[in-house]
């Protein structure tokens, strides 16, 4: 049950940076490409640095394709995360990201016959329903610009097809190799992010705001280097499946958050909200635990 302990590390370091993410992008570094070009070289590094040091048979053309696909599918949805994080609360969009089960559960199905048990897909279910009320908001107003959703759509979508070409590339080649060029094809992406973009980088960047990110994308990078590790050991079904339990850790720290610290982040917390939360989790961890029988 390694993988199992790896996948709750890098939730609970993933839960503190959404925090960070959401803190830096509001008050620091409000320009959502430069956050992706800092984290592209971030993770680009630590993903070559590991592979080179723990990987082998570097040169083989089916991985090469598959690091290109996964890292441009990378990029593609960290951008569009911070661009709903700019513009929404965090415990709303971390429950939104969180449907990847649905979208791992349905492709590795149709395309690789990889299936759960009946109670397993219930499990999916649950999860996916947890996320949708611990997220759901009442307002007045109209609801969001579609371009909202439909970017929440596709960041969800192409972090799912990542974790799913990682699990079908690790069946034939070990996750460090997989890492080295997923790292090469992530820094080549965020080179020429920033050489399109970097008039409006020099602009709106921040040296603080640079900094906090930087350093929380390295903690960050080596807890996702755990997580892709787990979807290695395990199935990107369950690990996704699994990953789907972190709103209940960011709800639960920016309750605290906007309790005690308002001045950080604050998001307002009624009663009413606070038991539709409650509920949410209640069917987070139960479809998590139909999916671990």
């Amino acid at each position: 049950m390694l993988w199992l302990i790896l996948v709750f590390i890098a939730l609970f370091i993933w839960t503190f940076e959404n925090v960070i993410d959401k803190f830096v992008i509001s008050h620091d570094l409000k320009d959502p490409v430069t956050l992706v070009t800092i984290f592209g070289l971030v993770f680009g590094m630590i993903f070559l640095a590991v592979g080179v040091f723990l990987g082998d048979n570097f040169f083989n053309q089916s991985l090469i394709l598959w690091a290109a696909v996964g890292g441009i599918l990378y990029i593609i949805a960290v951008w569009l995360y911070f661009y709903l994080m700019e513009y929404g609360e965090v415990s709303r969009i971390v429950p939104i990201i969180s449907l990847k089960p649905l979208v791992v559960v349905l492709v590795s199905f149709l395309v690789f016959n990889q299936r759960l048990e009946w109670y397993g897909y219930i499990g999916v279910l649950v999860i996916v329903f947890g996320a949708i009320l611990i997220s759901y908001q009442k307002t007045k107003r109209k609801i969001q610009k579609s371009h909202f959703f439909i970017g929440a759509a596709i960041s969800v979508t192409a972090f799912s097809l990542r974790n799913i070409i990682i699990e079908h590339v690790t069946t034939d080649a070990s996750i460090w190799s997989f890492l080295f060029w997923l790292g090469i094809m992530m820094m080549l992406s965020s080179l020429i992010i920033f050489a399109i973009h970097h008039p409006r980088i020099k602009k709106k960047a921040q040296l603080q705001g640079i900094n906090i990110m930087a350093v929380t994308f390295v903690v960050s990078g080596f807890a996702t280097v755990l997580f892709f590790k787990a979807i290695e050991m395990g199935t990107a079904s369950l690990v996704t499946a699994l990953s789907a339990t972190m709103p209940l850790f960011v709800f639960i720290v920016i309750t605290l958050i906007s309790k005690y610290h308002p001045k950080i982040i604050h998001e307002k917390i009624s009663k009413p909200i606070l038991i539709r939360k409650l509920v949410a989790i209640v069917f987070i961890i139960l479809g998590s635990v139909l999916l671990l029988v």
